[in-house]
């Protein structure tokens, strides 16, 4: 009995497409999250971002556009490992991107958190802050962990980005 039991399971996990996969649909991210644009202090604008099972960003092996980028917010299970996607246009129709990544820093239990914000123009820039604990613990406290102030459009209109967590 027991070699007929081997020999089904030999069998099954063998044949393609009929193994018995354990997904896990859980994140280590509890909260749901918007990037709130804030247009001069009097509109606000929120974007929300998803949390995703799978990394935003796969290198493929296609030449012609090498990365698949997707929107959202992904964490490793064990909560260490953070990657974060939002495109957006401005009030004028610029074209931005703000990437997040969130990793360990050293072996006494700090992270850092770096926020990177693009316009396709080419106006960058770049925030980093560390912190004790994990890059996911961070985005789980329903406080925002980071906002942007001072962004200008190309018509020189001011706007400011802040990451809401609820």
């Amino acid at each position: 009995m027991k070699r007929i039991i081997i020999l089904f399971l030999f069998f099954f996990f063998s044949v393609p497409g009929l193994s018995i996969t354990a997904e896990n649909n859980r994140s280590y991210l509890t909260c749901h999250y918007f990037l709130a644009i804030s247009i001069a202090g009097e509109k606000e604008i929120q974007i929300p971002l998803k949390v995703l099972n799978k990394k935003p960003i796969l290198a493929t092996l296609d030449t012609d556009t090498p990365f698949i980028l997707t929107d959202g917010i992904y964490c490793s299970d064990d909560g260490y490992f953070l990657e974060g996607l939002c495109r957006f246009k401005d009030m004028d129709g610029g074209e931005w991107e703000l990437r997040l990544s969130g990793e360990p820093l050293s072996k006494k239990g700090y992270s850092v958190l770096t926020v990177n914000i693009m316009r396709k123009d080419g106006m960058k820039q770049q925030i980093d802050f560390t912190f004790k604990g994990k890059a996911g613990d961070k985005m789980n406290v329903k406080l925002t962990p980071f906002s942007v102030i001072g962004l200008q459009t190309k018509m020189k209109r001011w706007f400011s980005i802040v990451l809401i967590i609820k």
